[in-house]
């Protein structure tokens, strides 16, 4: 199960993505990323899935949360902070 959550991450690789970390309430909200994601790795401890954004920062999602597609984005939920993870690839239109 921890394989295919981090092969659905892999399709972000070198991709410029939008990224917003909901509430599942809906009440809160961190600001809207727009993000180019360089690499995915486990944490040390295996409890999240590191998405790099440059060789230092990085956001974490829980590998304990449900993934779901909806229309072009992914869907992380996890239960146990109440946070959604949404991460959608940016089409780039020249």
């Amino acid at each position: 199960m921890e394989s295919d959550k981090k092969n659905s991450l892999s399709m972000f690789i070198h991709e410029d993505v939008e990224i917003a970390i909901i509430d599942t309430d809906g009440e809160e909200q961190a600001p809207l990323l727009t993000k180019r994601i360089e690499r995915i790795e486990n944490c040390p401890d295996h409890t999240h899935f590191r998405m790099y954004v440059n060789h230092l920062q990085f956001f974490a999602i829980p590998m304990g949360a449900r993934f779901e597609w909806e229309n072009d984005r992914l869907i992380a939920t996890d239960e146990k902070s109440q946070l959604q993870y949404c991460i959608r690839k940016l089409r780039i239109t020249e």
